[in-house]
């Protein structure tokens, strides 16, 4: 598999909110995945389509649910989110950084 980088992110948003993105869990367990970015909401300068999701504040986060992972990240006080994701290599050309942001809006389930 192609080279993967861990990134340490700073997501400021509102508290109590989401960050605007669209995740998946492939299977149980699995990191979940940034499958839509709303380009109006927080994480659009941040996260990219295809970024793994390993740790959300510092906790391990693998084991939760697309809901459960979902209020996790509202759940988090304060008005930033901390991240560790994962990026693979040639990822942002694969995904040419294009707007998921109407599929999120208004197609699928909000996740966060």
């Amino acid at each position: 598999g192609a080279m993967a980088t861990s990134v340490m992110l700073r997501i400021p948003r509102p508290p109590q909110m989401g960050i605007g993105v669209k995740i998946e869990q492939h299977v149980p367990g699995a990191p979940h995945r940034i499958i839509g970015i709303d380009q109006n909401g927080p994480a659009w300068n941040y996260l990219q389509i295809g970024d793994d999701i390993h740790e959300v504040n510092g906790s391990k986060t693998n084991h939760l649910s697309v809901e459960q992972i979902a209020k996790f990240i509202r759940d988090v006080p304060g008005d930033q989110v901390q991240f560790l994701i994962s990026r693979r290599a040639g990822q942002s050309v694969q995904y040419g950084g294009q707007s998921n942001g109407s599929m999120v809006r208004n197609g699928g389930e909000r996740a966060s």
